[in-house]
């Protein structure tokens, strides 16, 4: 009988562990995977913006020092262009101010012969420059001629001629008073020359005729044939 009882309790031990009551531990794990798995996808795509983020600012900062460089040679260039033509400009005027010295006999140190002391178109009322003779043909006539061109004296340079002065006098250079009067766009000046006799096929010092020194349309179509 003793035996048999403890069979019993056995059995009633053994239906009670199996009776599948769940385990409170097992409902909250359960409850607890969705919002990991939830914090991991957040995390993921979080780390997935932060990098875009990153290589977009990258670009721009790349894109911005392309830009910057661009500008900076751009300036330079400009620069130098500037210079360069101001540096020619330059050139072209001190060239100017030396064939303006030589025709009036000015030395960088002073004044010396031709004009001797005279200024500009300066004028006496018995000729037109130291040394001038009455014909217009003395040994300071070449010079006035010059000077009345590149001063822009037309009644001057008209009367000079009128008192035969030659149209074809040359500076210390070899420009004559048609090289100027063309360089100087003068058209006036260019009728008035050719008129008394100025020779349009005359060359300078480097073989350019006053065609080749002007450069307004009118001149050079006087000067052209």
């Amino acid at each position: 009988m003793d035996a048999d009882a403890d069979t019993d309790a056995e059995a009633q031990s053994d239906a009670s562990s199996g009776s599948g009551v769940p385990d409170p531990r097992d409902a909250r794990q359960a409850s607890v995977m969705p919002l990991k798995a939830a914090y991991q996808k957040v995390e993921s795509d979080f780390n997935k913006l932060q990098k875009a983020q990153v290589e977009r600012e990258l670009k721009v900062s790349r894109k911005l020092e392309e830009l910057a460089k661009g500008m900076t040679k751009q300036m330079e260039e400009k620069t130098t262009e500037a210079l360069t033509d101001m540096s020619g400009k330059v050139q072209g005027l001190e060239q100017r101010l030396g064939r303006i010295e030589a025709a009036l006999g000015i030395s960088p140190n002073g004044m010396g012969g031709g004009m001797m002391g005279m200024g500009m178109g300066g004028m006496g009322m018995g000729g037109f420059g130291m040394g001038m003779g009455m014909n217009g043909r003395g040994p300071g006539a070449a010079a006035a001629v010059i000077s009345a061109v590149q001063t822009g004296n037309l009644e001057q340079l008209r009367a000079m001629l009128a008192q035969g002065a030659d149209p074809n006098a040359r500076d210390a250079t070899g420009s004559t008073a048609l090289h100027w009067a063309a360089q100087m766009n003068n058209e006036m000046m260019v009728r008035l020359l050719l008129s008394a006799g100025a020779c349009k096929n005359a060359t300078d010092a480097q073989g350019r005729m006053p065609f080749h020194l002007a450069s307004s349309n009118p001149v050079r179509g006087l000067l052209c044939c």
